[in-house]
């Protein structure tokens, strides 16, 4: 009985430990899932970035790719060292214009004979004044080991990181729009996207870095689901998604030019780019949501609605044609509003969908886009309500510029392939290769001093003409 007695504790740990793992069990299998909204995901990641300081804010997300990764392998920072002596000049010249030398007195005389009274001197103070934030923005990174600061900010951002590589395995991104509310809809997240694609950036460089190639492009992947989960639903997000994976492809440029030729890893991440899913951002979708929005906007805003309807009226032109305005429904007064605009979109969208060649687009689009541009200027407050038609030929051109981006990079990336394989570049483009967008033809290709570029092969295609993606190789 007393060893009972004394052994009873024991008794009791073991009979109640197993009833708490049971208890620990049944509570672990009852938790709710994983969020399947990668939004949720983000705006998590987005909240959990850490505020960099003023030193990791100018390294990480102030500074160029190209010296950011010259940065991370050993390059140094470099300033000016004569901005003190440049604000020094500037001032006296003020004080008395004699003390400036001959050839800026004589600048000074030419340019106070063209100015209006004392807008030159305004000028000065205001060089003088963006001389005075780059001498404290350089006294401020005076000592910095940048390499040394980029890597413990990106320590402390680990955990955004890894929200963000969960999000982006997320098939679903809903983001939550306030839709009900048109236009004055808040995208506050926009801000946060860029910021956040400049940080996993700056990971995907540090990894390579470090030597760790394969990560860092698999890093670049994230980048680009994360461009496609942004959408397209407005102008503005279509033009972030299509910026930050710009930038993904970009990126992995940047670190071609400094990989050893690799084929193992080359195959693979063309293997992982060709089965890449989802679709990427259109501008007609943008163009459809922005008009679905101002019609929202319409019907959410009575106040809008009627400064809209009283403009119509009064430039209805005669009396009869006023009664009718007045007198139609909320509904039949914005379907009158949304036709010419929605006739001549769906026309602009066929023309973008068309097989004709892009000058020939541009030109129907424009076209389409004048003979709306008459009821803009008519009524005024529809300025307020419809997105604007004469920036669908820009907006389609940068569509078809980040296709452009897209096939280079593909085109591209079969020549380090080619390389790796043979150990030198192919003399002549290789058959087969993604071809130029704008014009349905191969890239044109040559061999430069240190790598090779691809431009395009018409010149006689608008703002195009000295466009070229050169692609850096490691000898």
């Amino acid at each position: 009985m007393n060893n009972i007695s004394h052994n009873m504790p024991t008794i009791v740990c073991c009979i109640c430990f197993p009833m708490v793992l049971c208890a620990l069990g049944a509570q672990t299998s009852t938790l709710p899932p994983d969020p399947n909204n990668g939004a949720l995901l983000y705006y998590q990641a987005f909240l959990s970035r850490p505020e960099p300081d003023y030193v990791a804010e100018q390294l990480v997300y102030e500074t160029r790719m190209e010296q950011f990764n010259d940065v991370l392998r050993g390059g140094k920072l470099e300033f000016g060292t004569d901005t003190e002596e440049q604000i020094r000049q500037l001032e006296e010249q003020l004080d008395d214009p004699n003390k400036a030398p001959p050839e800026v007195r004589e600048m000074m005389l030419k340019l106070r004979q063209v100015m209006p009274e004392g807008n030159y001197e305004g000028q000065v103070r205001s060089t003088i004044s963006r001389l005075r934030q780059r001498l404290e923005h350089e006294q401020k990174m005076a000592g910095v080991d940048p390499n040394k600061e980029i890597r413990n900010y990106l320590r402390e951002c680990r955990g955004t990181i890894e929200l963000a590589q969960a999000a982006s395995e997320v098939s679903e991104c809903d983001w939550g729009f306030l839709y009900s509310r048109g236009f004055t809809l808040n995208a506050p997240q926009l801000t946060e996207i860029r910021e956040l694609g400049t940080l996993l950036r700056t990971d995907a460089l540090l990894l390579a870095a470090d030597g760790d190639y394969r990560a860092a492009f698999r890093r670049c992947l994230m980048i680009r689901r994360f461009a496609r989960h942004v959408g397209d639903e407005g102008i503005f997000p279509y033009s972030t998604s299509t910026t930050l994976d710009g930038s993904a492809l970009y990126c992995m440029r940047v670190l071609f030019g400094h990989m050893k030729p690799d084929v193992e890893i080359l195959t693979w991440l063309k293997g992982e780019l060709l089965t890449e899913t989802g679709s990427p951002p259109s501008v007609a979708r943008a163009f459809m949501t922005e008009m679905e929005l101002a019609l929202r906007k319409l019907r959410t805003n009575q106040q809008l609605l009627k400064s809209v309807r009283d403009e119509f009226v009064e430039k209805a032109g005669d009396d009869e044609a006023a009664k009718t305005i007045a007198g139609l429904t909320d509904e039949e007064f914005i379907a009158l509003v949304q036709k010419p605009y929605a006739d001549v979109l769906s026309s602009l969208l066929q023309v973008m969908a068309s097989e004709a060649p892009h000058t020939q687009k541009l030109a129907d689009m424009q076209r389409l886009a004048s003979e709306l541009e008459g009821q803009f200027e008519r009524y005024f407050f529809i300025h307020m309500v419809m997105y604007r038609p004469e920036s669908a030929p820009s907006l389609y051109t940068h569509q078809v510029l980040h296709e452009s981006s897209c096939n280079a990079f593909m085109a591209g990336m079969e020549i380090y392939l080619a390389r790796a394989k043979t150990g030198r570049l192919p003399e002549e483009l290789p058959a087969g290769l993604p071809k130029d967008p704008f014009t349905g033809k191969d890239f044109t290709y040559e061999v430069i001093k240190d790598g090779f570029g691809l431009s395009f092969p018409d010149k006689n295609v608008p703002k195009l003409k000295n466009r070229r993606y050169e692609f850096k190789v490691r000898r």
